[in-house]
């Protein structure tokens, strides 16, 4: 991208061609992004360690292994019960793995809450991320990609590119 070359992006290529923003801004403005999405990503999935360890009873919450759990005293014992429900156990092989928490709201927010949190760990960005692939206009983007749109909202790309700080050259 830094070198203009956007051959392997065909639905940017009509935005490219049918936008009328400076080009090089444009890609500023998307290179940008693209270093802040890296951050947030090392920031989820550190290259240190994994965030998995210590969560797999958020997968498996019938297995037997609650010492290795990252829990404090009480989410523990409230884990003890649940695997402990044998009508539970049977919701948790009926239900994709994000319903069977969201069913628990009530009788166990702690854990619910805790793995939601890692379950949906991208719900804030979701919509701003998709929408970064879809730039241009439904008629554009529709006739050359067969893409959907994401969003009722027309992106104001000019506006956006005006508002940001132009990047130096190191």
């Amino acid at each position: 991208m830094q070198k203009g070359d956007i051959d392997m992006f065909p639905c940017l290529q009509v935005v490219v061609a049918n936008a009328s923003v400076n080009i090089r801004e444009l890609f500023a403005v998307m290179s940008q992004y693209l270093k802040e999405l890296s951050i947030s990503f090392d920031k989820y999935f550190p290259k240190t360690t994994d965030p998995r360890k210590g969560n797999f009873w958020i997968v498996n919450p019938f297995a037997n292994d609650i010492n290795s759990c990252h829990l404090n005293a009480i989410e523990k014992e409230s884990l003890i019960e649940l695997s402990c429900d044998t009508t539970l156990m049977s919701k948790h092989k009926d239900l994709p793995l994000s319903q069977f928490w969201i069913s628990l709201k009530n009788e166990y927010p702690e854990l619910s809450d805790k793995a939601m949190k890692l379950l949906l760990i991208f719900c804030t960005t979701y919509l701003s991320e998709k929408s970064f692939i879809v730039i241009s206009h439904q008629d554009q983007t529709e006739k050359s990609c067969g893409s959907q749109r994401f969003t009722s909202l027309e992106p104001r790309l000019t506006r956006m590119i005006s508002h940001r700080q132009q990047q130096t050259s190191h």
